[in-house]
């Protein structure tokens, strides 16, 4: 039990763990654990573990464990944050965390341990185990987005012991909550919601390269995000507007299937893959697209499309998705629905009134979504549930 005499007068010690942070990022992760750290640490010490080398240039208290010692390599940031032997390198990533605690007699220095996702989730139980100190489990994203509920694997199994032994979970969205207690199990008790946020941006306008109205897709080339589908929903659109152009900007393991069927359903010279993007990049690519589309089969949040709305580009998304609980103001279908997400494409488009409308109603609703929003729950949260 963390003691807190008065309401919000302690200054907690929190020992937080991340798999990914920035510069160095592959999705949605390190962007939420930065805002989030960033927010928290104003009232709060932090001290971050990363698996490799830390930013020598944050405010931030960014501890990168050494690999050196492990018969594992360490380093996350080695090529693809997610490649090779996962499983091997989390688990060196324990072994790391907790020699680094000993090794700094560092194991009463804190007041809880907040670990991100489930490549962090198992140091996070081992150091609770050997400080007894209580387990804040984040969840990002679980097995269960990225492969469905049929696969119950060695990732699965991890998160559903963390989920059970933590003393608290943080889920970003009902959405993913409601998953927790019908797939894992969850206590109800103990899961809360705590929707991300997104650091302030001004929105502003550029001139696209293309001539053409743009829809855009960001994210992973992978199954959970449906890439596949944007290219069907794009083929169903340019059968009735040729004069449109279709964006896919990020990595993943499907780009090379994905630009043979863009050619097979013959598109391709109306379907652009950019690749990976980086922070600059995105801002101009929110800044040019006329739509957004998030196709996602099982979406926990959308960060995303949260950014888009920054920049008062309407949304497209399936209802398998926590960003709708923000963004009321989007346009939803089930993610199997392509005719559906074609038609509202197709509306906004061609109608610049419901465009416009719905630009503005999502540019209002976005401004209730901050990271400082989200660490004062958190906060709450850590100071009446632990």
């Amino acid at each position: 039990m963390i003691h807190h005499p008065e309401k919000n007068t302690k200054k907690l010690k929190i020992l937080m763990l991340a798999w990914e942070f920035p510069p160095h990022i592959h999705g949605g992760l390190g962007i939420a654990c930065h805002g989030l750290a960033t927010a928290l640490a104003q009232d709060h010490h932090l001290r971050i573990l990363l698996p490799g080398p830390a930013p020598q240039d944050s405010p931030l208290q960014l501890i990168g464990l050494d690999p050196h010692s492990q018969k594992t390599p360490l380093n996350a940031y080695e090529e693809e944050l997610y490649c090779g032997d996962l499983l091997a390198r989390v688990e060196s990533y324990t072994r790391a965390a907790l020699h680094y605690l000993s090794s700094h007699a560092l194991e009463d220095d804190f007041d809880l341990i907040h670990a991100h996702d489930w490549m962090t989730a198992r140091a996070g139980l081992a150091i609770q185990e050997a400080t007894g100190k209580p387990l804040v489990f984040h969840i990002h994203s679980l097995s269960y987005d990225r492969s469905g509920p049929e696969d119950q694997g060695p990732i699965y199994q991890i998160e559903k012991e963390i989920i059970s032994r933590a003393q608290m979970n943080l889920s970003v969205s009902n959405y993913t909550r409601r998953i927790c207690l019908t797939q894992y199990g969850a206590n109800p008790e103990k899961i809360f919601t705590v929707h991300n946020g997104a650091a302030p941006q001004t929105p502003f306008r550029s001139t696209p390269l293309l001539p053409e109205k743009i829809v855009l897709f960001l994210g992973r080339l992978s199954a959970q995000k449906a890439p596949h589908s944007f290219l069907k929903i794009a083929a169903k659109i340019l059968a009735v507007n040729p004069k449109v152009r279709f964006i896919l900007a990020g990595a993943g393991e499907q780009l090379s299937e994905l630009i043979e069927e863009s050619i097979t359903q013959g598109i391709a010279d109306r379907v652009h893959f950019l690749g990976f993007q980086n922070r600059s990049q995105v801002l101009r690519l929110f800044s040019q697209s006329d739509v957004c589309c998030m196709p996602s089969r099982s979406e926990p949040f959308g960060l995303a499309a949260l950014e888009a709305a920054q920049f008062g580009v309407p949304l497209v998304v399936s209802k398998q998705s926590g960003i709708r609980e923000v963004l009321p103001s989007a346009l939803v279908t089930d993610s199997w629905d392509l005719d559906g997400m074609a038609a509202h494409i197709q509306s906004l488009l061609n109608d610049e009134a419901l465009h416009q409308e719905t630009s503005q109603a999502l540019l209002a609703e976005q401004k209730t979504c901050t990271w400082e929003k989200a660490a004062r729950k958190i906060e709450q949260l850590y100071l009446t549930k632990l």
